[in-house]
């Protein structure tokens, strides 16, 4: 009886063992930096500084990026679709 017991506890030991390596490692989460500061005066904020795509959508355009280069302007709409 004494080594099932201590067998079990062994077993035991080894499992929570294997589970404690085999635990993924905690990830760190991705700095937010500001990408660029929009027309209504919001900074847009993100993880890549280089990424214009898609910046202030909703806040009426950007105004200036955050890595200094140059704010362009479409003009508005070129289609005369309505």
């Amino acid at each position: 009886m004494k080594i099932r017991i201590a067998i079990l506890a062994l077993s035991l030991a080894a499992f929570s063992g294997s589970l404690a390596l085999a635990a993924p490692a905690a990830t760190k989460k991705p700095e937010l930096v500001p990408v660029a500061t929009c027309n209504d005066g919001k900074t847009m904020m993100g993880t890549n500084p280089a990424e214009h795509r898609g910046a202030c959508s909703g806040h009426g355009g950007v105004a200036s990026w955050a890595d200094g280069s140059p704010a362009r302007s479409h003009g508005g709409r070129k289609t005369s679709y309505r």
